[in-house]
Formats: C-alpha cells, sequence, structure tokens
C-alpha cells in the first residue's frame, strides 16, 4: 500500500549559498544533511532573521515570495535547479 500523504520540497542549487553558510545550516538541528547537499527547515522565519548571512538572506526572501508563508522546509543540492533571480557563487565553491 502506498502511503497517502506525499511532500514537495523546492530544490534549489548550493551555488545560491556560501560554502560558510552551507556548514552553518548543516549544524542547525532539524535538517539532514547528505553527501550532494542538506534538506533546511526554514520553519517559518522571515527573511530579516538571516541578516548575518546576507547570501541565506536572499534566498529566504526568494523563497517567502514565491512559495508563501506557510512552506517550510527547502532543500539545497549541488545539482539544484540555478534561480536566475539568486546569486550564483559557483565561484566560491570551486575554491572550497
Amino acid at each position: 500500500m502506498k502511503a497517502n500523504w506525499v511532500s514537495t520540497i523546492p530544490v534549489i542549487s548550493t551555488a545560491h549559498i556560501l560554502p560558510a553558510t552551507l556548514k552553518h545550516l548543516e549544524s542547525m538541528g532539524g535538517n539532514a544533511k547528505y553527501e550532494c547537499g542538506v534538506f533546511f527547515f526554514l520553519g517559518f522565519d522571515h527573511p530579516e532573521n538571516w541578516k548575518e548571512y546576507p547570501d541565506m538572506e536572499a534566498v529566504a526572501t526568494w523563497f517567502r515570495r514565491v512559495y508563501g508563508e506557510d512552506e517550510t522546509w527547502i532543500r539545497f543540492d549541488q545539482d539544484g535547479d540555478l534561480i536566475e533571480e539568486l546569486t550564483d557563487h559557483s565561484a566560491a565553491w570551486e575554491k572550497a
């Protein structure tokens, strides 16, 4: 029997955040790190809560605008979608 409940989570490229930001996200409780990225529980945080990480603030702002206040999970994956309106930090990953 299949499960009746199916979850859909937006998947974007890890290139939209800096390596230091990914390390920070991985260190936070409630998230699931895997070989190519992390499932991140943004919860109901507002973008301004990420002032210390401007790259994540930009992602959170985009995420809230596109998916609304009720979406709580985002997946960062090295093969995830590159979003045109978000900064591509690929050069920082090549140096990491």
